[in-house]
């Protein structure tokens, strides 16, 4: 429940349109809403100052193209690290290839597919509240 919805349930429970057991319910609920296959904490931004919504800042997205350089490293030495030799150039240099490639696919999925998975999430949270 956000400040503005609890302010909200107090000034119908002050005027009478709410019973008290809806008000104690409200906040003693759980403060996460269950997706079925995640719980999103929705008192995020009262404790931590920043919900959980996908609001992307300047510090966000400098930490995303860091891990996302460090993760293409990390791929790029694979083939050392699981036949601990210098096999790049050779025919065994493809394991890395490989995973380089399936990595940018599964991060192109993730940055193409990401206003319909965020889609998708939000039909699903707004089914999942309770009306």
């Amino acid at each position: 429940m956000t400040t503005t919805e609890a302010i909200k349930l107090l000034e119908q429970f002050r005027a009478g349109h709410v019973g008290r057991d809806k008000v104690l319910h409200a906040f003693q609920a759980a403060p996460v809403a269950n997706l079925g296959f995640a719980q999103v904490d929705t008192h995020r931004a009262l404790r931590r100052g920043f919900p959980e919504d996908g609001r992307q800042t300047r510090s966000s997205r400098l930490s995303a193209v860091l891990y996302g350089s460090g993760s293409a490293l990390t791929l790029d030495e694979f083939a050392l690290w699981l036949n601990l030799q210098d096999v790049y150039w050779q025919g065994a240099g493809r394991e890395s290839i490989d995973a380089v490639v399936i990595f940018a696919a599964l991060l192109s999925v993730g940055i193409w597919g990401g206003p319909f998975f965020s889609a998708v999430a939000g039909h699903l949270w707004r089914s999942a509240r309770p009306a």
